[in-house]
């Protein structure tokens, strides 16, 4: 036998090259793009089990590039507007039925997608508490005047968290540890404890679009350009901390645990000033510019994702340095949610007109 070649006995007899390997002057090798994973040669450019590394798993999408490719789980058959997850099934808020909140099993969405509620015009940010089998979402129809309102996660009569009236279109919804619920409506964030028991205002400001809480401190974008916070504990009223200003439409927020993580849209119409902000309870630094009408953002501490909608584009940095990278192109991306394992997003689509999705990608 051959050393030099023989891929049974490469450089010595009995010496067997993995699968897939050859010999090459007595040494074995994967062919040219491919790696050795455990016993076997895969190319990691398009492997869907092996993308980009060996082992990553690409949860059902395509592997292109070495990076995975988004996998549609559902077309609702409206614009779907927010995502929330307890890891096992994505629920959704969206226009269909008359606006609806929908959920599905992640890992077999085609079959269990079903509604938990119909008929909820004006329904748009939504959060899971799975402690409590309560699924939350804003509404702000004629009927149902805004607030935070529910069901559980099986379904039922949606019920109102607190009183609606006058509260206003609810943007944003934020469960603190402790089944402690904080949601923006209009002008004020509002904030309930586990029990039902709603506490009020905490604080006051022109108008909230985004609300989160570290162990400290709530905090809550305006759309005056501020990021605003109040120590937890008694309510702040119409005189809250100014953390940032001059912030070109501040949107969403999002407490990874070490960083709040704040997208602003821009200006209109080119949104060219849309950003994604890197902040703290006492300050905010520009992460990500030129990011178009920037939406959700989440953080798994390693990484941050965000959404730009004008660009359709789903975005990931490196928390500690900036380095945006697009992992998806997707019409008007909005909410993000996560597992330990893959990102959620919501798709409006195109336009009003265009049904938009669910989407999955492996992180």
């Amino acid at each position: 036998t051959n050393e030099s070649t023989d891929a049974s006995n490469c450089g010595a007899c009995g010496h067997a090259c993995a699968g897939g390997e050859t010999c090459q002057s007595g040494t074995c090798a994967c062919p040219a793009g491919e790696t050795l994973c455990g016993a076997t040669c895969v190319a990691e450019a398009s492997d869907a089990n092996n993308c980009g590394a060996c082992g990553h798993g690409c949860l059902g999408g395509a592997c292109s590039g070495g990076m995975c490719q988004p996998v549609l789980l559902t077309t609702p058959g409206g614009n779907v507007e927010d995502v929330a997850t307890d890891g096992t099934y994505v629920y959704w808020t969206g226009t269909m039925n008359s606006g609806s909140v929908g959920k599905c099993e992640i890992a077999n969405c085609g079959a269990t997608a079903t509604y938990l509620a119909t008929e909820l015009s004006g329904v748009f940010p939504i959060a899971v508490d799975p402690a409590e089998d309560r699924v939350f979402f804003g509404e702000s129809s004629s009927g149902n005047a805004g607030g935070l309102w529910y069901t559980t996660t099986s379904g039922g009569a949606p019920k109102s968290w607190g009183p609606t009236f006058g509260l206003g279109q609810t943007t944003a919804i934020w469960i603190a540890p402790s089944s402690v619920y904080y949601w923006a409506g209009l002008n004020d964030v509002y904030v309930s404890n586990g029990n039902g028991s709603f506490i009020g205002s905490y604080m006051t400001g022109t108008c909230i679009m985004g609300v989160a809480s570290d162990s400290a401190h709530v905090f809550a974008t305006d759309c005056t350009g501020k990021l605003l916070s109040c120590p937890i504990g008694p309510s702040c009223g119409s005189s809250p901390n100014v953390i940032a200003a001059g912030i070109a439409w501040p949107n969403q927020l999002y407490y990874d645990g070490a960083t709040l993580w704040l997208t602003a849209e821009g200006t209109a119409p080119s949104y060219a000033d849309g950003a994604l902000y890197k902040c703290s309870a006492t300050s905010c630094s520009l992460f990500a510019g030129a990011q178009a009408q920037a939406w959700g953002a989440i953080s798994d501490g390693t990484n941050v994702y965000w959404t730009d909608m004008t660009a359709g584009s789903v975005m990931r940095s490196p928390t500690g340095t900036a380095a945006p990278l697009q992992i998806a192109s997707v019409s008007t991306p909005r909410g993000l949610a996560q597992t330990s394992t893959a990102l959620l997003w919501a798709s409006e689509g195109a336009s009003k007109l265009e049904a938009g999705g669910v989407y999955l990608l492996a992180k």
